[in-house]
């Protein structure tokens, strides 16, 4: 589950060695989304019970709580109790793809979806809404990879599951990331997808969803839209359709992402945990 990789008998028996968590939500606040992996999977409640009371101890002995994103924060300062100011947002990171190296042709919107979890993802409503898109813009297209159905709906083109470690796939992804235009992944769930910053390290604008902290993650450079409300999705695919608009956001998008290595997110956490150190000596001298 992630939380079990916490040892807290660093935390409990005391040490001189500073101490950070670092997390994309609490278990807690997951529970608050009836799509999210949790509540989804049904898992049972002594489970999340000992999850969310795991986790609660280790961000509150923590010397600082690390989370990706002040949607996580709220969580952690309001369901934990623990202060604010031990409580730092540090991003989530990720490995650039292609540094904005691309092949794209604004001329004709193309969008690409990657979501393994087809259902969580909210694949079906992609596709209800790139129909609405085609329907206006015929030479419009739609890449689809992750574990879909099988897909025969005009202009779209199923790729299926292409491996993280698999040369030839990456190689793939890598070429579907240089053309698309727009990057669309409004999932029904997600507290900080690494996925946008990775379209985004390939230039590419995302629409994103607003049940979790995705969309602080690219600010301006993303449009975010309620995974339920079809008609926000549809227009958002829309707006992006329109070249310009794309190219510009695009090239925020890059900007964006170049803060969110995963390099970056450890210097973060690294800092904070000097400065704590530091506080210490001081105090003790």
């Amino acid at each position: 589950m992630g939380t079990d990789l916490y040892d807290l008998r660093f935390a409990t028996q005391g040490t001189k060695t500073p101490i950070a968590t670092y997390d994309d939500g609490t278990f807690a606040l997951f529970l608050r989304y009836p799509d999210s992996d949790i509540t989804a999977s049904a898992l049972p409640d002594e489970e999340v019970s000992r999850c969310i009371a795991l986790q609660r101890l280790a961000c509150r002995h923590a010397d600082v709580a690390c989370v990706s994103t002040s949607w996580a924060k709220r969580s952690v300062v309001d369901d934990f109790n623990v202060p604010d100011h031990r409580v730092l947002v540090v991003g989530m990171g990720h490995t650039p793809r292609l540094l904005g190296r691309s092949t794209r042709n604004f001329e004709a919107p193309r969008f690409l979806f990657v979501g393994v979890d087809w259902k969580r993802k909210n694949g079906t409503a992609v596709l209800e809404a790139f129909a609405r898109v085609r329907a206006q813009i015929p030479n419009a297209t739609l890449a689809v990879v992750g574990k879909h159905p099988q897909l025969e709906q005009p202009g779209v083109e199923g790729y299926g599951f292409l491996a993280r470690e698999n040369p030839v796939d990456q190689s793939l992804l890598d070429e579907l990331f240089a053309s698309a235009t727009v990057f669309v992944l409004p999932s029904l769930f997600d507290p900080s997808p690494i996925a946008y910053l990775e379209a985004a390290s390939a230039g590419l604008p995302v629409i994103a969803t607003t049940c979790g902290g995705a969309g602080e993650l690219l600010g301006d450079a993303c449009l975010t839209v309620d995974p339920y409300d079809h008609d926000a999705l549809y227009n958002a695919m829309m707006n992006l359709s329109d070249g310009i608009l794309a190219r510009s956001m695009g090239k925020l998008a890059l900007l964006r992402s170049a803060k969110s290595r995963w390099v970056d997110v450890s210097e973060r956490i690294a800092g904070r945990l000097t400065e704590w150190a530091q506080e210490k000596e001081l105090a003790v001298s």
